[in-house]
């Protein structure tokens, strides 16, 4: 699983502030202080520790979403290696939905073909976690070279 512990900004937290929701937040900036420590760390933060710089030279920090989730959500290993199926019990009009497609899509999470296709048939789709893919080699240039140099035409 990837954690963003080496490659984002850490804090230790010095005082914890509890909120009437019973979760607990740092009061103000002065309550933390950056570490490279993970043994010192309390947080760890969207924030990444590389600069990067922009056109104009002025540095730019870029983020990995880190998110406190408040709502049931389940990540589960699709078929292809490296990807995932997202699933998030909110209900939501098909209207919200599509600006959450389209702003996954524009920050790169979510591939331009599966938004539109998805938007096209009226519902985001995945297959179930027990279902694979089906791998055809006879559709395959490897699987087809191999053919011809054992059976030449």
């Amino acid at each position: 699983m990837l954690m963003p512990f080496l490659t984002n900004v850490l804090y230790t937290v010095h005082q914890w502030v509890s909120h009437s929701s019973g979760d607990e937040k740092v009061q103000e900036s002065s309550d933390i202080t950056e570490t490279t420590n993970l043994d010192l760390a309390d947080i760890v933060t969207s924030k990444q520790r590389k600069i990067r710089y922009s056109r104009n030279y002025d540095p730019e920090y870029f983020h990995t979403p880190v998110l406190d989730i408040d709502v049931p959500a389940m990540l589960v290993p699709s078929s292809t290696p490296g990807n995932h199926h997202l699933y998030i019990d909110v209900p939501m009009t098909w209207s919200q939905y599509k600006r959450l497609l389209n702003v996954m899509c524009e920050v790169g999470i979510l591939e331009p073909g599966y938004v539109n296709a998805s938007k096209e048939r009226g519902f985001t789709a995945v297959k179930l976690p027990w279902i694979r893919k089906e791998i055809n080699l006879c559709n395959t240039w490897a699987v087809k070279l191999v053919l011809l140099k054992v059976w030449p035409v």
